[in-house]
């Protein structure tokens, strides 16, 4: 009877555990789920947006690259958000272009929590000069980039209008995104992470890190690199663009009951780029795009320690990495 009862126990013991371990094992793979479901939604969004990029030597893209965190605005054959103040107005003067933007914000009045999100911006735009009479000007027409004169035909001249940053940041006009704001892009002051627009939205919930580099080409073979048209900046100049293939983004989740896991502190760690790094060009030259970069970081043992976030949250973190090619015009 005695060992019966010991044997009975054991086997009590080895369902529990088989029961725990199946338990584990499906909350891994449904929070592994959930953030593969939600990379694919925005990755998805953001092909959608790139695809219908607006590619001219004389309309600006806008790339903002930071420690951390980047930021990319640009203008996209979209449908994007108006003012419902004059929404009959706006019903028959859409233009089918609109001003897109991706950036990571912790910004309490967008993400309450305030944990990291990915917003995406959606400005939409008018056909033509914004008459409203209702109360705006609420928005503008597609903005193109004004040059000085040319002085020479084989030097390119940097744009002095009409770039991104400063139609819709800072000096945007109040009508247009609302007295005393930053505009929908923000200021350099701010890392462009204080651009107060209605019309960003909460795309990502559970993303904490976005990056953005460039296929380039500008000699026989096409490299990587981490700005556009191997520029420092924005394309505002007919070669840029012309000498860029395709972009490339990634993005960092940790999926919702992961992050209940990490405290305050570990979050400013996880977004800047000394846990997961940005890459630099000697990276990008072997090859060494953000998925390669991040996963390795995660794959460290001192990765969790280092970060200041449980063991069990850091191994929840997940890499996604997509490219985009461009159909851009090529330089004659």
């Amino acid at each position: 009877m005695l060992v019966a009862m010991v044997v009975f126990t054991i086997l009590i013991l080895v369902v529990f555990k088989i029961v725990d371990f199946s338990l584990q094992l499906t909350d891994s793979t449904g929070r592994n789920a959930d953030s593969g479901i939600e990379a694919k939604q925005i990755l998805d969004r953001i092909g959608a947006d790139i695809a219908g990029m607006v590619i001219r030597p004389d309309v600006d893209q806008f790339y903002y690259k930071a420690s951390g965190n980047d930021k990319m605005f640009f203008y996209s054959q979209q449908t994007g958000y108006f003012n419902t103040s004059a929404a009959a107005y706006y019903a028959t003067n859409q233009s089918p272009v609109t001003l897109v933007g991706y950036r990571i914000t912790t910004s309490t009045a967008d993400s309450p929590s305030g944990l990291p999100v990915l917003e995406r911006l959606s400005r939409g735009l008018t056909a033509g000069p914004d008459n409203d009479t209702g109360g705006g000007p609420y928005t503008l027409p597609l903005q193109y980039l004004s040059f000085p004169a040319v002085t020479s035909p084989t030097s390119f001249q940097t744009a002095v209008g009409g770039s991104i940053t400063n139609v819709w940041g800072a000096s945007e006009n109040g009508f247009i995104v609302g007295a005393g704001s930053q505009g929908d892009v923000g200021t350099a002051a701010g890392n462009y992470d204080d651009g107060t627009s209605p019309f960003y939205h909460i795309i990502g919930s559970d993303v904490f890190r976005f990056e953005v580099c460039f296929q380039v080409q500008n000699g026989a073979s096409p490299y990587y690199s981490p700005y556009p048209g191997d520029t420092n900046c924005a394309p505002v100049y007919p070669a840029s663009i012309t000498n860029t293939l395709a972009l490339v983004v990634a993005i960092a989740v940790l999926d919702s009951k992961s992050r209940k896991l990490v405290p305050s502190s570990g979050w400013s760690t996880l977004m800047n780029s000394t846990i997961l790094p940005d890459p630099t060009a000697q990276n990008l030259a072997t090859n060494g795009l953000m998925n390669v970069l991040w996963n390795n970081a995660l794959q460290r043992s001192t990765f969790a320690s280092t970060a200041g976030i449980p063991a069990l949250a850091a191994s929840h973190i997940k890499v996604y990495q997509r490219c985009y090619y461009l159909n851009a015009p090529k330089a004659q």
